[in-house]
């Protein structure tokens, strides 16, 4: 076999597995196996809340308008498994701008609080832990390879792009 014909299949092939592979890209999503918990109540708009995961605070709720409430706002937090440490039997607790509360909750994959009302907050006082910093606050995906097949795939590219050009460049000869 010449040089010409081998270089001719290889290019073939790599363009082959990079269309392959693209169409991997393209095509595929990813899914969260559990739902987050929902956890919600009235709160006064300048109220901060804090979401705590058995004892440690983990992050705060956003405070949004509400007109259905008594107080024209509301507290609303989502929980994902394994935020913070959570899991199915997990304590969730609150704090009130920067006490404890006595409401508590059990982590539940899908759940929210049983009131339609959602929780009510009552401050019993005690300094809550401070929430920690979120660093990239998720929107960095650290467990994802998409970036990496994408990679592979224009790097096979490339190289059939190299090969076909080095064949055509070698029949006008």
């Amino acid at each position: 076999m010449n040089f010409k014909k081998l270089m001719a299949r290889i290019s073939a092939g790599t363009a082959f597995a990079a269309l392959v592979l693209s169409a991997g890209l393209v095509f595929s999503s990813t899914a969260n196996a559990q739902a987050p918990m929902t956890v919600f109540g009235e709160a006064a708009a300048s109220d901060t809340v804090g979401i705590l995961v058995d004892g440690k605070a983990c992050k705060n709720a956003s405070i949004k308008a509400d007109s259905g409430s008594s107080t024209g706002n509301i507290f609303l937090g989502y929980i994902d498994l394994g935020e913070c440490g959570a899991a199915a039997g997990s304590s969730v607790g609150f704090s009130l701008n920067g006490s404890t509360t006595s409401a508590t909750l059990t982590w539940r994959a899908g759940g929210a609080p049983s009131d339609a009302k959602g929780i009510t907050l009552t401050s019993t006082g005690g300094a809550a832990p401070t929430v920690p910093s979120t660093g990239n606050a998720g929107y960095l995906v650290s467990q994802g390879s998409g970036s990496a097949w994408l990679a592979l795939a224009l790097g096979l590219m490339a190289v059939g792009l190299v090969g076909s050009t080095r064949m055509v460049a070698n029949r006008s000869k």
